[in-house]
C-alpha cells in the first residue's frame, strides 16, 4: 500500500533560536544534540538522532514534517499514489537527506495547508549514548509511535482528510464537532497512537500549525514540566483530559506564539479493528479541565 508508519520528525522555523533551545532543553527536557549548528538545532527525545529540528527564519511556524516509510519500495509506491492524485513530488538534493539523517527522501507541498511534507526511510538511530534529558524527565513515548502529533489549521477539512487517507494511508480515528461554536476537527492515525495528525477547520488561519503534542512517560514528568512552564508564564491552558484520545495534558506557549501540548496516558488503539467515532463535547460528559483552552480558540481553535 505504501502507507506511512509514523510521524518521524518535525522541522520548525523560528526567529529566536536561543529561546527555542531554552524552551526545548530547560522546560520540556529534550536533548540538544552535538553537531547542532547555526542552521540546525537537533532535538532528541528517544533513540532517533533527532525528532525536532529548529531552523532560523521569520516564519515562527512548523516548516515541514517528515513521515517515515519502511523501505525504498514503499517510498516508491507512496510517490506513485501522490502523483496519481495530481500533487507534484520532488526529490531534494542529497544534502537534504544528509541533514535529515535519513537514507532517502522525497517531498511535496500539502495542497490544503501548503506545508512541506517529506517522506523518507532509514532514519539515523543512536542507541549509544542513550537519550539524556537535561531535566528530571523519565522520557518520552516515541519509538515506533513517532514524535507525537501535529495539529494543523485547514480551510477545506473534508477534502484534506481524504487526501491524507488516499495519499499516505492515514486512517480516521475520530471526528469532533461542536454545533454551537462551529468547531470541527478530524484526527488521523498511522499506528497505535490515537492520532499523529489533527486537522482543524479554520477559514483564515493565523499560521499552519496550532500545536505539537509530545507525550511523556509519567504523570510526574508532566507535572514537573507544568511547574517549569508556570514559573516562566508559559501555561496557556491548564491540566485537563480530552474525550477522544483520553490524554491528560496542558498547553504551553512556544517561542513564536503557537503551542506545545505536553501530556501522558493517551489511549493506544488497534488500527486493524478501530472504528471511527464522533464526539460532541458540548453534549458529552467526560471532558474536563484545560482552563484557558477557549482563549486559545480566539487565535485558531485546536485540540
Amino acid at each position: 500500500m505504501g502507507d506511512v508508519v509514523q510521524l518521524g520528525y518535525v522541522g520548525i522555523e523560528s526567529r529566536d533560536i536561543a529561546a527555542w533551545r531554552c524552551f526545548a532543553a530547560e522546560v520540556v527536557g529534550l536533548e540538544v544534540m552535538p553537531g547542532s549548528d547555526a542552521e540546525h538545532t537537533y532535538l532528541r527525545m528517544d533513540e532517533h538522532h533527532h525528532r525536532l529540528v529548529v531552523h532560523p527564519g521569520a516564519g515562527d511556524d512548523v516548516a515541514y514534517i517528515g513521515w517515515q516509510l519502511p523501505d525504498a519500495q514503499r517510498l516508491a509506491q507512496a510517490v506513485r499514489r501522490i502523483e496519481g492524485l495530481g500533487t507534484r513530488v520532488v526529490r531534494p538534493p542529497p544534502e537534504v537527506a544528509a541533514a535529515r539523517r535519513v537514507i532517502d527522501i522525497v517531498a511535496f507541498d500539502d495542497p490544503f495547508s501548503g506545508l512541506r511534507t517529506e517522506l523518507y526511510y532509514g532514519p539515523d538511530v543512536v542507541f549509544v549514548p542513550p537519550f539524556r534529558a537535561p531535566q528530571p524527565v523519565s522520557g518520552f513515548k516515541a519509538g515506533a509511535l513517532g514524535v507525537g502529533h501535529v495539529a494543523l489549521h485547514i480551510a477545506d477539512l473534508h477534502r484534506a482528510a481524504d487526501f491524507y487517507r488516499d495519499a499516505l494511508g492515514l486512517r480516521v480515528s475520530d471526528w469532533v464537532r461542536e454545533k454551537a461554536t462551529g468547531f470541527e476537527a478530524v484526527f488521523l492515525h498511522c499506528n497505535r497512537r490515537h492520532h499523529s495528525l489533527a486537522l482543524i477547520a479554520e477559514e483564515s488561519p493565523p499560521r499552519r500549525v496550532h500545536h505539537l503534542m509530545l507525550e511523556m512517560l509519567s504523570i510526574d514528568d508532566v507535572g514537573m514540566a507544568y511547574d517549569r512552564c508556570r514559573a516562566r508564564n508559559l501555561v496557556m491552558a491548564g491540566f485537563g483530559r480530552h474525550l477522544n484520545d483520553q490524554m491528560f495534558s496542558f498547553y504551553a506557549r512556544v517561542p513564536g506564539g503557537w503551542y506545545c501540548e505536553l501530556g501522558w496516558g493517551a489511549q493506544e488503539i488497534d488500527p486493524n479493528t478501530w472504528q471511527v467515532r464522533q464526539f460532541c463535547p458540548a453534549t458529552s460528559d467526560g471532558e474536563w479541565g484545560h482552563d484557558g483552552f477557549a482563549d486559545l480558540g480566539k487565535h485558531g481553535a485546536g485540540r
